[in-house]
């Protein structure tokens, strides 16, 4: 069977390797670039070298994705069996031979990185590291209750952290630091939040799949009124940081405002969605809330620069 051009870029997740590609350009040139041009100092990284620390970054994504489909066969099928690839047009002999690929060209680049660059920073180390949590994740934590959802999202949110890495030798001659440390902090909490909220949300919404296939998530074993609750809290420790943020950061609060704007619609909408009665919760229609939740607080990025 051969796979439509849609089905092939879904499977992709084109749009998430799209996400961390805009997230990692948006810290470089949006963040930390003006932040550094402030006081007279200039990018440590050469433009090739962060294009290449961005692909490094995508083949780390998308290695996870495939092992993670490997893993999930049997769960996809119950779950979003149009959109599942390996078992359908892909045999999994071929999908571990991508994620061997991947896996290789991720280790080249991280060796190449490593030998062009500060050699302190130890991408490859860096890179390894990312691979075993990626499989320990997809192998043997993703059906269980909550360590999961808790590790992919402080997986997600570590991303922003790989730019800052990278310039790490320009951004320690900062003589005023503060303003670009708080906002990468409260922006990785932010990002961890917010994936973590849409994780419990997907597995409320995929709670059926998941039963029938074995898996031991949150939704599964609690049931749904704990996937409530704890999603309620986790919405309401996002919304107490962002409040912190936006009442402590003491920059311009027309900027400011503007990320409240991206974001803060999305997250009151995703807090009264959860209010409802556990059996007219709409699951389907949070997630993506929360996926718009997540994309505007990219966006809301450009204005805390």
């Amino acid at each position: 069977m051969n796979p439509s051009p849609i089905q092939f870029f879904l499977w992709l997740r084109w749009s998430n390797l799209l996400i961390v590609s805009l997230t990692l350009a948006v810290l470089r040139y949006g963040l930390i670039a003006p932040a550094l041009a402030q006081e007279g100092l200039l990018l440590s990284m050469d433009s090739l070298s962060f294009v290449l620390l961005t692909l490094y970054t995508l083949i780390v994504t998308f290695s996870g994705y495939v092992i993670n489909d490997i893993y999930d066969q049997k769960t996809d099928a119950q779950n979003k069996p149009r959109k599942q690839a390996i078992g359908v047009w892909i045999t999994e002999m071929r999908a571990k031979a991508i994620y061997l690929v991947l896996l290789l060209v991720g280790f080249l680049l991280a060796t190449y990185l490593d030998w062009n660059t500060d050699a302190t920073t130890y991408w490859i180390w860096i890179y390894l590291l990312m691979v075993f949590l990626l499989r320990l994740y997809s192998r043997n934590l993703k059906g269980s209750v909550l360590w999961g959802n808790v590790l992919v999202s402080l997986l997600c949110a570590a991303v922003i952290w790989i730019v800052p890495l990278a310039e790490k030798e320009a951004l320690l001659m900062l003589e005023d630091k503060r303003p670009l440390m708080f906002t990468l902090i409260f922006y990785t909490a932010f990002a961890a939040l917010s994936n973590l909220l849409r994780e419990i949300i997907k597995d409320a919404q995929d709670v059926e799949g998941d039963t029938k296939s074995g898996m031991k998530t949150l939704a599964v074993v609690y049931g749904p009124v704990a996937s409530k609750k704890v999603a309620l809290a986790v919405a309401f420790v996002l919304l107490a940081c962002m409040f912190v943020f936006l009442i402590m950061d003491g920059r311009d609060g027309v900027k400011l405002s503007g990320f409240a704007v991206l974001t803060l619609p999305f997250l009151f909408l995703i807090h009264f969605g959860l209010l409802k009665n556990s059996e007219q919760i709409n699951w389907k229609s949070l997630s993506r809330m929360a996926k718009l939740l997540m994309l505007g607080g990219l966006l809301g990025l450009l204005f805390l620069l």
